[in-house]
C-alpha cells in the first residue's frame, strides 16, 4: 500500500477558498448589505484573527516546536491560546474568512466555509493522529480537556 499523501497546507486551503469566493462574487454577486458597521465588525474580526495567529506563533516559538502541520512536533503545546482551542490558527483563519465576507459585503466567503471546513477536518484528523502517536497519553488528556475549535 502506498504511503504517499496529498499534503494540503491550511493557508492554501483558506486562500483557495477565498479565491473561489472572489470568482463566485465576480460571476454572480450575492451581496450583503453595504453597512458601515458590518464592515467595521469584519475589520475587527480580521484584526482579532491576526492577533490570534501572532499569539499562537509566539507560543510555538517559545516552546521551540514547529508551526508546520506536516512536521513532527517536538513539544506538546498546551498553554497560550491552546488553553482554549486545539486549533487556534485554524480558528483564526475561519474568523478572518467571516471578516472578509463582512468587509467585502459578500455572501461568497460564507458559502465556501463549509467546503473549507470539510478539507480542514481531514487535515485536523491527520494532525491529531500524529500528535497522539508522538505524545500518547499527554495528548489524549489535552484532547479531553480542550475543544477542537472553541
Amino acid at each position: 500500500m502506498s504511503r504517499a499523501r496529498l499534503r494540503v497546507y491550511p493557508p492554501v486551503v483558506y486562500g483557495l477558498g477565498l479565491l473561489i469566493a472572489l470568482v463566485g462574487h465576480l460571476l454572480l454577486p450575492l451581496s450583503l448589505p453595504h453597512l458601515w458597521w458590518l464592515r467595521a465588525i469584519g475589520a475587527l474580526l480580521i484584526a482579532a484573527s491576526m492577533a490570534l495567529a501572532a499569539w499562537t506563533a509566539a507560543t510555538f516559538t517559545r516552546a521551540r516546536t514547529t508551526v508546520h502541520p506536516f512536521h513532527e512536533a517536538s513539544t506538546l503545546v498546551t498553554d497560550g491560546p491552546f488553553r482554549f482551542s486545539r486549533n487556534p490558527i485554524y480558528l483564526g483563519f475561519t474568523t478572518a474568512t467571516i471578516g472578509v465576507a463582512l468587509t467585502a459585503a459578500s455572501w461568497w466567503p460564507v458559502f465556501v466555509l463549509p467546503v473549507i471546513g470539510w478539507v480542514m477536518e481531514g487535515i485536523i484528523v491527520w494532525e491529531e493522529r500524529m500528535l497522539s502517536r508522538v505524545f500518547g497519553p499527554a495528548y489524549e488528556a489535552f484532547s479531553r480537556r480542550t475543544r477542537r475549535w472553541i
